[in-house]
């Protein structure tokens, strides 16, 4: 009989008891539903876990994972479900977007109204300049010889504004397409999927940098990372795997182990760095 049957054939709740894996998860391990687990570098963290608490070879649970994960595309991480919208939501939503419609409806009036306002008297002050213009054409009429110098000059001149202003667009063309790549960089950025997996009982703790709230886990089960956060981590001691998507790397340190997560990045830091990123705390 190979060790996977004698896992099957053990008590879920007995199995508990040692390694601290849930029943359910146990059971998804047990009937192949890897979909149920998660990443890859988290089911195999369970099967460390299983081998390594109750002295089991478990070579041919690792290869139906490593297999499926093969022929199966990995879930994204921190994936959102969006919760169904009330009636009464929905309803104050609509009112207030009627309430928005209507106030932008008499803005417009009012704007137009100003504005028919002003062109009838541009168009009265026009009326009135053009009669005195026209009282006065005499004695204008004889300094059109000296105007009419200086003419192309004044044709160069807006011939030199009109190349400028056929210039700048083709400036803000190329702002815009900037922007748009960028845009297209941010949108398809994928957090890596970062798992701890202790060997034994282990503290790890972990402070986000975008307010600095902290979070403590004291457990021997792997802990998934939430990646779209940048964070400080800090262990208890050094004894744990650390399995960055599919790669996984064995720590075997007696002291403290500190990690700077930032843009989808993770490295080992010292104690000064940390401190450092903290606000000049220690922890």
């Amino acid at each position: 009989m190979s060790d996977l049957q004698k896992l099957k054939l053990m008590d879920p709740n007995e199995v508990f008891h040692k390694t601290y894996i849930a029943p359910k998860v146990l059971k998804n391990l047990l009937n192949g539903e890897f979909d149920k687990i998660g990443s890859r570098a988290k089911a195999l963290g369970f099967v460390n876990i299983l081998e390594r608490e109750l002295h089991l070879d478990l070579s041919e649970l690792r290869e139906m994972i490593q297999n499926y994960y093969d022929t199966h595309q990995e879930e994204p991480i921190q994936q959102k479900t969006q919760e169904p919208i009330s009636k009464e939501e929905s309803t104050s939503s609509l009112k207030y977007f009627v309430g928005v419609v209507v106030l932008l409806v008499l803005i417009g009036a009012y704007w137009g109204y100003a504005k028919f306002g002003t062109t009838k008297k541009s168009v009265h002050s026009i009326q009135k300049s053009s009669e005195e213009v026209h009282s006065t054409q005499s004695s204008v009429s004889s300094k059109e010889d000296n105007m009419s110098a200086t003419a192309p000059v004044l044709k160069t001149n807006e011939s030199n504004a009109s190349e400028e202003n056929i210039s700048q667009p083709s400036v803000q063309e190329s702002n815009e397409s900037n922007e748009s790549t960028n845009s297209e960089k941010i949108a398809s950025f994928k957090p890596p999927s970062i798992v701890l997996i202790p060997k034994k009982k282990l503290w790890v703790g972990i402070i986000y940098l975008d307010n600095y709230k902290k979070k403590v886990y004291i457990t021997d089960s792997p802990i998934e990372l939430n990646t779209s956060r940048d964070q400080l981590i800090v262990t208890g001691h050094g004894l744990f795997e650390l399995g960055i998507d599919n790669n996984i790397t064995d720590y075997k340190k007696r002291h403290k182990v500190r990690f700077l997560y930032r843009a989808g990045e993770i490295e080992e830091i010292d104690a000064k760095t940390f401190k450092e990123y903290n606000r000049g705390k220690n922890w």
